[in-house]
């Protein structure tokens, strides 16, 4: 048993097709992922079309029940969105992180930022983890570049009552708003769409309409996104893609999608400059400054390094075997250290 979620085509072209067929969810998995499936399948709408609507037990019937209609009561069937606008619709190919600008150079100080932000650890994983195992990863992925960033912002930011965009001006893609420290495990499954992050409470779900599978009480903010500087904007976007590239009911409408988001936020983004983010200042000026002159003293100090194996007698293959030998001992350290930081984790999360 299916759900199917029909949106209405608002082409004006659209006379012998007035419904466009969008989402095929099992029964279950709409159960299982809400407690009252029809604000969360509102939600998801919102996510995939970037406008507001409702949702209605048939072209022409009555709204649905989104209060009082809970998970147990949910019945498979067809259901029909219709806009209060116009669509904004996601784009199918965020998911594989294709590029779309010309030029696009990762800020250096992206990481320490987002994981000094977030406390050098996974926000959504009960206990601790490591920072060798986080990383700082990008919402819209990186490979969009800022020119890509910039349009998704433009046509959706009405939605998010978003007025200063300063940070996204300055930093683009590498702004901390688009960033998240995650678990590996976690990122893995973030980029191959297998999870999405709701933010809640939003303008269709409150808190206790997500399941909540801790023990403790459940707090009304439910994720520590709550607290975080990243804009719900791009949570929204992933996740109205993830959903779409996980469910979409077939071909045709990944093709119509696919269609508008050439001629839409692609076709806009082609249209732009060269994606140049203006010089860094500050701590991050400084940061890459000092990386620099690192890099010209160490290779000052390889050429007189040289030199001297060079007047004991040691040819430059022997100096490369050195280096070779130092290189792939430092590496088996490395991973010894990191093993024993994963093990002991891995110990403290069985004691949990």
């Amino acid at each position: 048993m299916s759900v199917d979620l029909h949106i209405r085509n608002t082409a004006a072209q659209a006379q012998d097709k007035s419904w466009l067929h969008l989402l095929s969810i099992p029964l279950a998995d709409v159960q299982r992922l809400c407690h009252r499936p029809f604000k969360w399948l509102r939600f998801v709408l919102f996510a995939i079309c970037g406008v507001k609507g409702d949702l209605y037990l048939a072209p022409e019937g009555e709204k649905v029940d989104y209060h009082n209609t809970l998970a147990h009561d949910f019945q498979a069937g067809d259901y029909y969105y219709i806009p209060n606008g116009s669509y904004n619709f996601i784009d199918p190919e965020t998911i594989n992180g294709r590029h779309t600008s010309i030029e696009n150079v990762r800020r250096a100080d992206f990481q320490d930022d987002i994981m000094a932000r977030d406390g050098n650890q996974c926000r959504f994983i009960l206990a601790a983890m490591p920072s060798c195992l986080c990383t700082a990863a990008h919402i819209i992925p990186h490979s969009k570049g800022s020119n890509y960033l910039a349009v998704l912002v433009q046509s959706r930011q009405h939605l998010y009552d978003i007025v200063d965009t300063t940070a996204l001006d300055t930093y683009g893609i590498d702004s901390t708003e688009n960033g998240l420290a995650m678990g590996i495990s976690i990122y893995r499954a973030f980029t191959h769409a297998l999870c999405g992050f709701i933010q809640t409470p939003n303008f269709a779900l409150a808190t206790e309409d997500i399941p909540y599978h801790e023990n403790a009480p459940m707090p009304h903010p439910r994720c520590t996104l709550q607290y975080f500087e990243q804009w719900s904007l791009f949570l929204d976007f992933m996740y109205g893609a993830a959903v779409f590239h996980k469910w979409a009911s077939g071909d045709d409408i990944r093709a119509k999608l696919g269609a508008d988001a050439e001629a839409g936020i692609l076709a806009a983004v082609a249209a732009m400059p060269p994606d140049l983010r203006p010089p860094e200042t500050g701590a991050g000026a400084s940061k890459r400054a000092s990386q620099e002159e690192e890099s010209k003293l160490s290779k000052a100090m390889d050429t007189i390094l040289f030199l001297g194996c060079m007047l004991n007698g040691i040819t430059p293959q022997g100096v490369a075997a050195q280096i070779r030998e130092a290189m792939e001992q430092g590496e088996q350290r490395r991973q010894e250290e990191s093993r024993a930081v994963a093990e002991a984790w891995c110990k403290a999360q069985a004691d949990v």
